[in-house]
C-alpha cells in the first residue's frame, strides 16, 4: 500500500500583523506522522521511532535514552555500518570498516588511561612515570599504547592480565615502543589481550 494513501494534511498559522509562521502536519497511511514546525521537521512512525531535522540541518535519529538502529550502506554489496542502539555500538559488516581509532589523551603521571572507547594513546613522560589501565568496556575494544616522548620510563599497570602468561604490567622505555591490545571474554569477565608488543616489556607485578 502506498504511504500516500489517505493523506490528511493540516495547516496551522500563527502570527501578528504581516508576520506569519506556518506549521504543517501530515498523517500518512500506516500511522506515519510528519510535523513541520518553525524550527524543525519531525517524522514519527507507529513504533515511536523519530527522525528530527532541526533548522540548522542537524539530523537526530530517535531520542535521548530511546535511540533507533540506523544502517549506512556502501557502494559494495553487503558493505554497511549499523548503529546498534541496544548495544550502543557502531557495527561494520561485509567489507565496511571503521578507518580511524579515536584519540585518547594521555592522562599523565599516576592517572588512569580512559577505556570508554577504542583508540590510541600517545604516552609522554618527563621522568619515571606510571599509568593505570582498567578492564575494557566491551568485546572487541581496541587500544594502542605507544611512547611518543621518552622523558623517562612509563609503567602501565593493568587491572586485568594482558596475555595468557598472566602478565599485567607494560613498561615503555624508548620512543616508538608500542602495544596493541584487544578486549576478549574470559568466562564472565572482560580482559585485555596483547595482539602485538613491539619493544615494550611485559611483566607481572
Amino acid at each position: 500500500m502506498s504511504l500516500l494513501t489517505n493523506v490528511q494534511r493540516s495547516v496551522f498559522c500563527s502570527g501578528a500583523g504581516t508576520t506569519w509562521t506556518r506549521y504543517v502536519n501530515l498523517t500518512l497511511a500506516g500511522g506515519i506522522d510528519i510535523d513541520e514546525a518553525a524550527t524543525e521537521l519531525e517524522i514519527t512512525v507507529p513504533s515511536g521511532d523519530i527522525l528530527t531535522i532541526d533548522g540548522a540541518g542537524s539530523v537526530a535519529f530517535g531520542e535521548d535514552d530511546d535511540g533507533i538502529d540506523v544502517v549506512f550502506y556502501g557502494a559494495t554489496a553487503s558493505a554497511k555500518v549499523t548503529w546498534d542502539e541496544s548495544e550502543d555500538a557502531l557495527v561494520p559488516s561485509g567489507t565496511a570498516s571503521i578507518k580511524n581509532l579515536g584519540v585518547i589523551t594521555d592522562p599523565g603521571d599516576g592517572e588512569a588511561i580512559p577505556v570508554t572507547h577504542s583508540g590510541y594513546c600517545a604516552l609522554v613522560t618527563a621522568g619515571a612515570e606510571t599509568r593505570t589501565l582498567a578492564a575494557p568496556s566491551f568485546i572487541g575494544q581496541q587500544l594502542l599504547l605507544y611512547m611518543k616522548t621518552d622523558g623517562g620510563d612509563c609503567v602501565v599497570t593493568c587491572a586485568t592480565t594482558v596475555n595468557e602468561a598472566g602478565n599485567n604490567t607494560i613498561t615503555f622505555d624508548n620512543e616508538g615502543e608500542a602495544v596493541w591490545m584487544i578486549a576478549v571474554e574470559d568466562g564472565s569477565d572482560l580482559r585485555w589481550r596483547c595482539a602485538t608488543a613491539d619493544g615494550a616489556g611485559l611483566s607481572t607485578v
